[in-house]
């Protein structure tokens, strides 16, 4: 039997947090240089194979070389295999084995090459994927199953705003059957806010049912292992830091209610799929007991459609898409006082705020409802 894993080892934490912030600052920076500037295509290119390919290469030949186990190195000490608490598997995870990492990283470059062909902001849209420190971390170095759910999710997006309603419901459907059952939330929200509402949440239904029901009948249990547990930069996990009892099955009902009420205001107000993700995910961040670095990617797509074209949002992303992994890998042993006192106020102090930070969508698209029902009401003026 394998030993469980130690405290982490400080120089590898504060490298990897050293390197994801450098990775804000690039995601921020470089396409205001002036040799890049023209060069979009070929900056976005060059950032996908470098945080992709590159670095996980580089970063793991520094390991093997320094005698450390590779996957330990950007979880501060913990392995994923060794019982980190970032892995649930998906619904349908006992029935297939574990996709090759090439076709994960074929679902990434999916996801990339959908966005820039999703709207006219094509640019601005790739490069909030390709260059996010909360996706290129979980996919290069931990959690890279979180893109297919990604990649699913967008496309039945897309299908949704061809009018494909009982379509893209079938590929929302699949979206937790192929990652983190987490999925099943945004899938909702862009399902409940398609023209065809009806049609694509009894499609987005079969997939999941079927998953459900193959586990029962499996006896694998309906919940996946790893699910409950609190896992990230949550309220949760920082007050279960600090002797209280840690999250249960009904840690998620606040959390279940919240988004069901998000879901209900942004089908009532008619707001648009990424909108509604955007209410969703506010509420998600805000109560749910585990918010792991492969569920943020799963919701990543969506965000990155809701915040393009507006500078705020856009700002928001860029913050929180580098703060959240910061958080993520502070939230494990460091949290929990393996580090030191320092470094658990620390840890405690940055989970803290970005879980705050993770509720600004919901003021933010409260806010733009609330302009618009204000200019609705407003008497005409007079010519």
């Amino acid at each position: 039997m394998s030993a469980a894993p130690g405290p982490p080892a400080l120089p590898p934490m504060l490298a990897s947090g050293a390197l994801l912030a450098l990775g804000g600052l690039w995601m921020a920076l470089a396409p205001q240089l002036p040799p890049l500037r023209a060069r979009r295509a070929a900056l976005a290119a060059f950032t996908w194979l470098a945080t992709r390919g590159g670095l996980a290469v580089l970063t793991w030949r520094w390991c093997r070389s320094t005698g450390l186990e590779p996957g330990r190195f950007f979880a501060g000490g913990y392995s994923p295999s060794a019982g980190a608490p970032w892995r649930p598997e998906s619904l349908a995870a006992p029935f297939f084995a574990a996709a090759p990492l090439a076709v994960l990283l074929l679902a990434d470059l999916g996801v990339w090459r959908l966005l820039a062909g999703s709207g006219d902001a094509a640019a601005e849209l790739e490069w909030s994927w390709v260059a996010s420190p909360a996706v290129w971390f979980p996919l290069a170095f931990a959690l890279p199953t979180g893109a297919a759910g990604a990649l699913l999710l967008l496309f039945g997006w897309r299908l949704a705003r061809d009018g494909r309603a009982f379509a893209a419901g079938l590929a929302l459907g699949l979206a937790p059957a192929c990652s983190t059952p987490i999925a099943l939330l945004p899938a909702l929200a862009i399902a409940l806010t398609t023209p065809g509402r009806t049609r694509a949440t009894f499609a987005l239904a079969l997939p999941v049912a079927l998953a459900l029901a193959a586990r029962l009948a499996a006896r694998h249990g309906a919940i996946p292992p790893g699910l409950l547990g609190s896992a990230g930069p949550t309220p949760w996990r920082l007050a279960g830091a600090f002797g209280l009892a840690p999250p249960r099955l009904a840690a998620w009902l606040p959390m279940l209610a919240a988004v069901a009420v998000a879901l209900a205001f942004a089908t009532r107000h008619r707001l648009s799929g990424p909108a509604a993700v955007a209410l969703a995910f506010a509420a998600f961040a805000m109560l749910a007991p585990r918010l792991a670095p492969m569920d943020a990617v799963v919701w990543a797509p969506l965000l990155i459609l809701w915040s393009a074209g507006d500078p705020d949002a856009r700002g928001w992303w860029l913050v929180y898409g580098t703060a959240l992994p910061i958080a993520s890998l502070l939230a494990l042993r460091p949290l929990a006082g393996a580090a030191g006192i320092s470094w658990r106020l620390v840890a405690a102090v940055t989970v803290a705020g970005v879980a705050v930070l993770g509720a600004w969508p919901l003021a933010h698209v409260l806010g733009g409802v609330a302009s618009t029902l204000r200019k609705a009401a407003a008497p005409p003026r007079s010519p």
